[in-house]
């Protein structure tokens, strides 16, 4: 992975998980007070945020000040191995449920820094790009939930979509956010009758070189329950940097 990408990517999510960049390269468990800085993803966060980061042989795990001593006193000291122990992650679930919070996780996030030729697509499929003032014209498609976030003026911006159409609808849609000024996030959807068709691979590709013309970073995002979308990556040339949980408030 090319360095100036990773410095990119370490010092984003410096912001996001309120520590040193140096935390990700250098191997141990770091915990950290959660704080909300400029520059970090744009995702909703509360004042009970919890989070932790597992990337190369490092763990860093961001916490609300109310909960930072309570984390201090159960796992400083102890290995990251022994983080993931399913009581440990127990633990922190009852804990996080005190504020009235959920653990989201784990997801799987990979990076890509060049893409593979696409195979063609056959010659009754049409293939359109829109760009960030365009792509409230799709919104109108309301099946493309991973590819779309479906709102305007949304921090999370949709910057590029790229649709493909057979006999006059479109079939696929593959999406790319900015989730923060380098961070560009895909996602994409495929109609089910026109899956294991390749058009995936395809779109993703595509959508990579784009994101990369761009001078953004290309990241792909999917839970562990998916293993098509983590194939759909690897096949795609996206390799697998980090692993991540965070907390989201729970509504009754």
């Amino acid at each position: 992975m090319k360095e100036a990408m990773l410095e990119k990517l370490y010092k984003t999510l410096s912001k996001d998980f309120c520590c040193e960049t140096e935390n990700f390269i250098n191997p141990g468990l770091y915990i950290t007070k959660f704080s909300e800085k400029e520059g970090r993803r744009k995702f909703p966060v509360s004042s009970k945020h919890f989070s932790f980061i597992s990337i190369n042989n490092s763990l860093v795990v961001c916490t609300a000040e109310k909960n930072y001593d309570w984390c201090l006193q159960s796992f400083e000291g102890m290995s990251k191995q022994d983080f993931f122990l399913p009581q440990n992650i127990v633990r922190i679930e009852e804990k996080i449920k005190e504020d009235g919070s959920g653990l989201r996780g784990p997801e799987f996030k990979f990076i890509c820094e060049a893409t593979q030729t696409e195979r063609p697509l056959k010659t009754d499929y049409v293939v359109d790009i829109y760009y960030k003032d365009e792509i409230h014209k799709l919104y109108k498609f309301k099946n493309f939930q991973n590819a779309l976030t479906y709102k305007k003026d949304l921090q999370r911006d949709d910057e590029i979509a790229l649709t493909i159409t057979h006999k006059g609808k479109i079939i696929a849609i593959a999406g790319a956010s900015s989730d923060s000024e380098d961070l560009w996030q895909i996602g994409l959807d495929v109609k089910e009758k026109y899956r294991d068709m390749g058009i995936g691979k395809f779109l993703l590709n595509l959508i990579t070189k784009n994101i990369i013309k761009l001078k953004k970073i290309p990241y792909y995002s999917t839970t562990v329950w998916n293993i098509p979308s983590m194939n759909l990556a690897l096949y795609s040339g996206y390799k697998l940097l980090w692993v991540e949980y965070y907390s989201r408030e729970v509504y009754r």
